[in-house]
């Protein structure tokens, strides 16, 4: 089961590749880094 999900995952990933451009690989990993650092930030505030 993990495999095959693995394996959709991968076709996903290889199947919109060609749409993806610099710009929206950007936007994306800024958008997860702040929503790393929120969280991180909301833990920090909750444990001190």
């Amino acid at each position: 089961m993990k495999a095959l999900k693995n394996h959709n995952v991968f076709y996903l990933f290889v199947t919109f590749r060609p749409i993806f451009k610099s710009r929206e690989l950007l936007v994306a990993v800024v958008t997860v880094t702040h929503n790393n650092i929120f969280i991180n930030t909301r833990l920090f505030y909750l444990l001190s």
